[in-house]
């Protein structure tokens, strides 16, 4: 599937006249043709880089077989990353505390006189 990101450009942008300019505020777009269907999605995006990881997003979506109405920016998720052992470990504190010692010899420890 070939896709690429375009630049819907307001009628004030100095960049109008170039559809692939990435260097404006306007809205970004993702086209492409899917199953010999032509399709424009917007990437719900100002940003050229996120608009890329849209089109990628997209492309796999709908290389897994999700139907292409339907699909749009909000709907389509990464996988969720498993948890990093380095985040793991700063989640949860690491207890230094020793084993508890009674202060004063009670019944229990009479008997280790």
């Amino acid at each position: 599937m070939d896709s690429f990101v375009f630049t819907r450009h307001s009628s004030d942008c100095k960049f109008k006249r170039d559809r692939f300019c990435n260097r404006c505020n306007c809205p970004k777009w993702v086209e492409g043709r899917f199953n010999h269907e032509r399709f424009r999605k917007s990437a719900s995006t100002r940003v050229w880089g996120e608009a890329e990881q849209f089109r990628e997003k997209l492309e796999e979506a709908l290389s897994r077989g999700l139907p292409l109405d339907g699909l749009h920016a909000d709907s389509i998720t990464a996988p969720a990353a498993p948890p990093s052992p380095l985040r793991a470990s700063a989640a949860q504190p690491q207890s230094t505390a020793t084993a508890s010692v009674p202060i004063s010899p009670g019944p229990a420890a009479a008997h280790l006189r």
